[in-house]
């Protein structure tokens, strides 16, 4: 029995490998610059058949014309729609009366356009939708295959053999790059239908295909995107550029949470979890495709560089730095090794300076020499030379010897006619896009090495949040306070003491059952920050002094804001110790809900020391949430200050990655301050937003 993943190769195929197309629209026009499919199709030795389409004649190129699909004799894999979009229904509609399932409608002038287009292109979709027929497009190149020769694009190719894959939003990118060639492309256009899922699933257990670009505008379904990506980088490297980056990003009014986690943190963690790898720019995926398909896979950080130029190898310091690796220290033995070609007054160190030595024994017997030092050396995990061009041959045959070191070279100076071409060779033109191209393999390589427990799942008390929730929804009520630490409990997120009162009196009567010193809160769920109106009084005493702050913020309430409804006030117990840290979840419109971590209370926005996580998270998710702020240190323990809790801190994150798993209807959720203590911790202020 065929599962589902198998189904979609199979239909995938038939855009991919098409034995048969029908080209309806084709032109009538031929010869140099026409820009004619079926020209181009004979001219670069399609192997299968073609059929062109189009009423208005019989002949092109000595072949047949067919006056519609109807007319053709035999079953067609692929449908080729080229007409004026008003039209582009009807002759769908036809391929589908004609057993045609594979459409390919390069026409433009769709949902990308007017209103006009928007029409035409919903009744696309609602044919998609009743019959089932798989559209690429509208407003798409279609595709390429290198392997067979076939493409749509309207310029021919040649057959060629490439082990990299891309899948785009645009068709400019389908040609391929003068850096490398594209063995296989796919572009989606307006992905009314056939979107990245699918272009993933045929790529994932093709055996010509190792490396995957993706060039991204927008994401319809996030989650399954993930899903699919996530499955597809454990057997390829996925490389993506983004398009349409913001600094400003998603606009959040209503948390915390919302205005930390902009759309760019959540698309780059969404991909870092999946174990995609973003590119900053085009020529990284030639890059890091190069080293990644060349290289053996590096075993640690340490570099040891080999450099003619002092200046050279101070470049390559600064990279370093920048990248992620760090400055090997050769093994004495090694050192031993070579000294004899150093001159007396040298220091045989990293970087390993071999000009003085060059021109005393000969520049290719003290490269070669030295390359062999650093390959022997078990402190070098990555070589890393600085050469000419001429010098390049000298190092392929030395690295050949020693195939389970990676080594990567910086050319210097004019190139030479005998090295250009279009050979794939493991040397860049600076040192930042050749550290660059390796800490994108070593990031893929911790990435789906990553050990991953699976799903945490928690007892709580889901039908105490449910009528919560249903409560609130009746009331039509969007923004959540004194609930909210009812909430939490439900699923075991300790939060402090407290009481919402409605008088003088009961706030007293509360203080004393919660024991002095107190806290006072104004609750409304129209006041995000309480502390802009001075509605927060901390560390009261006694009755004495509750009674003051009780009626004096309650006076200044009334003067600065008495048109917004409160709740009442909230009083808590006091809690003056443990550091405060902020917990909170948005729903993303791509990915779903993602989790925020960083550093809490009143300087949240400004310090931004925060990180992210998709849910569901993992126990690596939530470890890996805390160590990567700066925060984190002060948790471990800082200048004799004892260690935070940082389970219960890791506990807490499941949590809510639970809460928020189970109750979608959660729009924003923002815990600030959670207060963690050596042992345990509790939640002081939280409020959310629900649909």
């Amino acid at each position: 029995m065929v599962n589902k993943s198998e189904e979609n190769v199979l239909k995938m195929k038939k855009f991919m490998e098409p034995r048969s197309i029908a080209l309806i629209g084709i032109s009538s026009k031929a010869g140099k610059g026409s820009l004619n499919l079926f020209e181009n199709l004979l001219q670069m030795g399609f192997p299968g058949k073609i059929y062109p389409v189009n009423p208005k004649i019989k002949k092109l190129l000595d072949q047949e014309v067919f006056q519609d699909i109807f007319a053709i004799p035999e079953n067609v894999d692929l449908a080729v729609i080229m007409t004026p979009r008003q039209v582009v229904p009807n002759v769908l509609e036809q391929c589908v009366k004609r057993g045609i399932d594979s459409v390919l409608i390069i026409s433009q002038g769709f949902a990308e356009a007017d209103e006009e287009g928007k029409t035409l292109q919903s009744r696309i979709d609602k044919i998609i939708k009743e019959t089932g027929v798989r559209v690429l497009g509208p407003n798409s190149i279609g595709m390429v295959n290198r392997f067979v020769p076939f493409s749509t694009y309207f310029i021919p190719i040649e057959k060629e053999e490439s082990p990299i894959a891309f899948i785009s939003q645009s068709g400019g990118f389908l040609e391929g790059f003068p850096q490398f060639k594209i063995g296989k492309g796919i572009d989606l256009g307006n992905t009314c239908d056939i979107d990245f899922d699918d272009a993933l699933t045929y790529f994932e257990d093709d055996p010509k295909i190792r490396v995957i670009g993706l060039y991204i505008e927008g994401i319809k379904n996030g989650k399954k995107f993930l899903e699919t990506a996530r499955r597809v980088a454990q057997k390829k490297l996925v490389l993506v550029l983004k398009a349409g980056k913001s600094a400003v990003g998603a606009k959040a009014i209503l948390s915390h949470s919302g205005s930390l986690a902009g759309e760019e943190i959540i698309f780059e963690v969404a991909l870092r979890q999946a174990g995609l790898i973003r590119m900053r720019g085009v020529e990284e995926l030639g890059d890091i495709s190069k080293a990644f398909l060349n290289l053996p896979p590096l075993k640690g950080n340490r570099i040891g560089i080999v450099t003619p130029t002092g200046a050279g190898g101070i470049l390559i310091l600064d990279s370093c730095q920048e990248f992620g690796f760090q400055l090997a220290t050769f093994s004495e033995s090694q050192i031993e090794e070579i000294k004899d070609i150093f001159l007396p007054w040298q220091k045989v160190i990293n970087p390993l300076d071999i000009m003085s030595s060059a021109l005393a024994h000969g520049y290719k017997m003290v490269y070669a020499k030295a390359l062999e030092t650093l390959f022997k050396d078990d402190q070098v995990d990555v070589i890393f030379c600085v050469l000419g061009e001429p010098t390049l041959k000298t190092v392929k045959e030395v690295a050949h010897k020693y195939p389970t070191k990676p080594l990567v070279s910086w050319v210097i100076g004019q190139p030479t006619s005998s090295h250009r071409g279009t050979e794939m060779s493991v040397n860049y033109s600076s040192p930042e896009r050749a550290l660059r191209s390796l800490s994108a393999v070593r990031e893929y390589q911790n990435l789906i090495m990553r050990k991953q427990t699976g799903k945490i799942l928690f007892s709580t008390d889901r039908k105490c949040v449910g009528r919560t929730l249903k409560i609130a929804s009746k009331r039509n009520q969007k923004i959540l306070t004194g609930e909210v630490f009812s909430i939490l409990s439900a699923y075991g997120i300790p939060v402090v003491p407290l009481k919402i009162v409605k008088t003088e009196k009961q706030a007293l009567k509360v203080a004393k059952g919660l024991n002095y010193p107190v806290v006072l809160k104004i609750c409304s769920p129209e006041i995000l920050h309480k502390s802009d109106i001075n509605g927060v009084r901390i560390g009261i005493r006694d009755p004495k002094e509750l009674k003051f702050h009780y009626e004096d913020m309650m006076s200044e309430f009334n003067q600065r804001a008495r048109h917004i409804k409160i709740e009442g006030v909230m009083v808590q117990q006091m809690v003056a110790e443990g550091r405060e840290l902020i917990l909170g979840a948005k729903r993303d419109p791509q990915f779903g809900h993602v989790i925020v971590f960083g550093w809490g209370g009143i300087f949240t926005e400004i310090l931004k020391d925060v990180s992210c996580a998709v849910v569901p998270i993992t126990s690596e998710d939530a470890e890996r949430m805390i160590s990567s702020t700066k925060v984190s240190e002060l948790l471990k323990g800082f200048r004799g200050s004892p260690p935070s809790d940082l389970l219960f801190l890791k506990e807490c994150l499941l949590r809510l990655s639970q809460l928020v798993s189970d109750f979608p209807q959660i729009i924003e959720l923002d815990i600030n301050p959670l207060k963690v203590f050596p042992k345990s911790g509790l939640v002081l202020d939280v409020r959310a937003v629900i649909d």
